[in-house]
């Protein structure tokens, strides 16, 4: 089971930007989701395997969040400049991971402090504004 799919991913984003950070050249590229969203689940699961079991891992809404803002992340990384909104939201949810590594935040809790997604309208993963409408950009280097 996975963490999150493409459509949990198109609704904490938008479809349509997920889309143009998708495509290749030759139209939206479900393979680069696929990628995408096994990179950030893998980043997840070896951070927490020690401590917790790959079902509590991936039943847990904070850990789904985490997984969104990583992803979001890592396709907007793709293009080479993150929206400052993203990066905010990576570095945060990197935070919180980190924190859950530690033992300092239990997976229940991690998603009390998480800001919640609205699914109903679509918005990104932490912002109540679009992230790519005219927000300021942060070059980011790929690792």
């Amino acid at each position: 089971m996975a963490i999150i799919t493409k459509d949990i991913l198109r609704l904490a984003y938008t479809s349509t930007r997920i889309d143009q950070l998708s495509d290749n050249g030759g139209g939206p590229d479900d393979t680069v989701l696929d990628q995408i969203i096994a990179r950030a689940e893998g980043v997840i699961k070896n951070a927490l395997a020690k401590i917790y079991t790959t079902a509590e891992i991936e039943a847990d809404d904070g850990v789904k969040r985490i997984c969104e803002i990583f992803s979001v992340y890592y396709l907007e990384a793709r293009r080479g400049d993150v929206p400052a909104q993203v990066f905010a939201d990576y570095k945060e949810a990197t935070e919180i991971l980190g924190s859950l590594v530690r033992g300092e935040t239990a997976l229940a809790s991690a998603t009390e402090v998480l800001p919640s997604i609205s699914l109903d309208t679509g918005r990104g993963p932490l912002s109540q504004d679009s992230f790519f409408d005219g927000l300021p950009t942060e070059r980011v280097e790929e690792y």
